[in-house]
């Protein structure tokens, strides 16, 4: 138990959060996580080295233990920027001497290969300088090749050792690639899921009428092109749309007060919604007037449809204070045609709607 205590207190440390605004929290994480690699990496060296009598190692890994230790303390002091430049400079140090004392066959040159990733993934200089000292690190690893080539290592390791250093070295530079792409692919896919969620919610809020709940008329256009295409390729035998206006609204606005409207209209969109779910859908088209899609209704069935609705709606009863307030709805009905596209099949029940005003309200008009 105390030993998961003291990984959660570590773990609550790396991952603690900077305070300045202007710092990134990844960007301290991934340098907290290597500088706890890196000394974990310096403790095998030197237990490893010292019985092997390796005085010029213990001499490279003690400042640079201690260096990296600084680096993560910058960490938590607003730092972030400085903590990465002293990252970089100890590597590239701790590479150049350990090839320079033994040799290529050492295998810390690969260090080099996480000092490329850490600039693209961490820091914030221009792609242009990035790039620049990638290309730099590049000559450099070629650079110290040519010198070994040409120069014997000042400690010759034994093979035993130099088997169980490549294994040492392999697996730190592995560790912290796999700790930084992680961190850095997770963040990635977090970012990722919030922007898809905040687009859904845009979404949602660009397509939904903000009183009524149901769909704008944006909404519900698409809708219409969608079940159009659907009835175009056969995937629904038949599409039709109905067009209705509440009867006499602006009566109930004038003697109730748009209160009264406001709660008329979500009130009989919540009706449209039960009446309609997973048979059509209803969208508010402006005003008082609302546009139903019924993908798989022909003229007839979707008339019957409409005369149920009308029905529900005549029977709603909306408590306004100590007003009960009755409604009406006249609608145009009309049946999908090719040959007219959406935007005539809207006019066309309009028109029909309109006929239904001029000839008394409450009624269908096919």
């Amino acid at each position: 138990m105390k030993e998961i205590g003291i990984l959660y207190s570590l773990k609550n440390l790396i991952f603690q959060d900077v305070k300045s605004e202007n710092e990134t929290k990844r960007t301290a994480v991934i340098l907290r996580l290597l500088t706890v690699i890196m000394w974990g990496y310096y403790l095998i060296l030197l237990a490893m080295f010292v019985l092997q009598g390796g005085t010029l190692l213990f001499e490279a890994s003690i400042p640079c233990g201690l260096l990296y230790f600084l680096a993560f303390y910058w960490t938590y002091q607003d730092r972030t920027k400085m903590s990465l430049a002293l990252a970089n400079a100890v590597t590239l140090g701790w590479v150049v001497v350990i090839v320079y004392v033994l040799g290529w066959g050492s295998g810390v040159q690969h260090f080099l290969f996480v000092l490329m990733m850490l600039v693209f993934l961490t820091s914030h200089l221009a792609t242009k300088w990035k790039a620049a000292y990638a290309v730099s690190l590049c000559f450099m690893r070629l650079f110290l090749y040519l010198y070994t080539l040409n120069h014997k290592p000042i400690y010759r390791m034994g093979e035993t050792v130099s088997i169980l250093f490549q294994f040492l070295n392999t697996i730190t530079i592995c560790s912290i690639i796999i700790a930084t792409m992680y961190l850095y692919s997770k963040d990635s896919m977090e970012m990722e899921k919030k922007l898809m969620l905040y687009n859904d919610k845009l979404q949602r809020i660009a397509s939904i009428d903000p009183l009524t709940g149901l769909g704008n008329r944006r909404n519900i256009l698409e809708y219409l092109e969608k079940s159009a295409e659907d009835y175009r390729k056969g995937s629904i035998a038949n599409l039709s749309v109905a067009l209705g206006d509440i009867d006499f609204f602006k009566k109930i606005n004038d003697r109730y007060g748009h209160e009264c409207g406001d709660i008329v209209l979500k009130r009989l969109a919540v009706l449209m919604e039960r009446k309609l779910e997973g048979k059509a859908l209803a969208g508010r088209w402006g005003g008082e007037e609302f546009l139903l899609v019924l993908p798989g209704f022909n003229g007839d069935e979707a008339t019957s449809f409409i005369s149920e609705l009308m029905f529900d709606i005549r029977k709603m009863v909306i408590e306004y204070g100590e007003e009960q307030v009755k409604l009406t709805m006249t609608f145009g009905v009309t049946e999908y045609d090719f040959r007219k596209g959406t935007d005539e099949t809207i006019k066309e029940a309009d028109r029909k709607l309109y006929l239904g005003k001029e000839s008394g309200r409450n009624r269908i008009v096919f």
